[in-house]
């Protein structure tokens, strides 16, 4: 019941701060992605890459076909990979959300427990980007029709975030008396 509260009371203080929420995230989100020079591709390179390497050394290295459910391996991994491509990279951007967000504390009446879900949420618009790329991967090269199993995505979204928040609270929190603990998330992720 506890927890059910907790979401809850989260949830209102989002929806009551959602114009400064919706501010820091585009802040965060064109700071990660938008001030480098070759900008937001970025975003996307390091997961395609990623995944095309795995994919490659399951494909023609060990010859991986067809899963024990008959669907081809290459989608079957991209869809795995690509919910853990979120998971640990928002976890290692989390550790240091507090620190780079410390003129919210020292200056404004801002949440403190908010400045997490500010990294998650920026991770998330290049998520749902992937997202449906994936989507149309599956539909055009794979042949996989959409199901109703999709609509577990949202489930899937929901869940991640409660997870994800959890864990970045900590180790954001965490961080600010452990400086190392970025760099402990980033082998414990690896």
């Amino acid at each position: 019941m506890k927890l059910i509260k907790g979401i809850r009371d989260t949830i209102s203080v989002i929806f009551i701060n959602r114009n400064i929420m919706n501010t820091l995230v585009i802040s965060d989100f064109r700071s990660r992605y938008l001030n480098s020079f070759v900008g937001l591709p970025w975003a996307f390179i390091q997961p395609t890459m990623y995944v095309l390497v795995i994919w490659f050394a399951f494909t023609y290295g060990l010859r991986a076909g067809l899963t024990d459910s008959g669907f081809p391996f290459g989608a079957w991994l991209i869809v795995g990979t690509i919910p853990w491509l979120f998971i640990s990279q928002t976890m290692i951007v989390s550790c240091m959300a507090i620190t780079d967000y410390a003129y919210l504390i020292k200056k404004t009446s801002f949440p403190v427990s908010l400045i997490p879900i500010i990294k998650i949420f920026s991770g998330m618009i290049v998520h749902f980007i992937i997202i449906v790329c994936v989507g149309l991967l599956l539909m055009f090269s794979y042949n996989i029709p959409p199901t109703i199993y999709w609509l577990q995505i949202i489930y899937y979204l929901i869940a991640t975030t409660i997870l994800l928040t959890g864990i970045s609270l900590f180790v954001a929190s965490v961080n600010v008396f452990i400086k190392d603990m970025a760099h402990i998330v980033n082998i414990i992720v690896n």
